[in-house]
């Protein structure tokens, strides 16, 4: 159950790390990255037919938030078959 928390919060930080510079890097209206911010603890499930934002802009959001989440969830499962073959390794060792 611990490790479901804490790969969670990896999720998250990367995620995070990810997806805020890439919305960032995008020129949106105060009111916008407001919206965007809004909805980016969502992660994938983030909502964006509500923000004001033309439809190009709206993709790129999409975009990079999906890339984000993508990258987020690689380093999650990266981590997971580290921790699979440690305890496989160490299993192999007490035996």
């Amino acid at each position: 159950m611990l490790a479901i928390a804490f790969f969670g919060v990896v999720l998250v930080r990367a995620f995070d790390a990810r997806a805020r510079p890439r919305v960032d890097r995008l020129a949106q209206t105060l009111s916008a990255r407001t919206a965007i911010e809004r909805e980016l603890p969502k992660m994938a499930g983030a909502e964006l037919t509500a923000v004001s934002i033309d439809t190009r802009q709206r993709a790129a959001v999409r975009d990079a938030i999906e890339e984000a989440f993508v990258s987020a969830f690689r380093l999650v499962m990266i981590c997971t078959a580290a921790l699979a073959l440690a305890a496989a390794a160490i299993g192999a060792a007490i035996r």
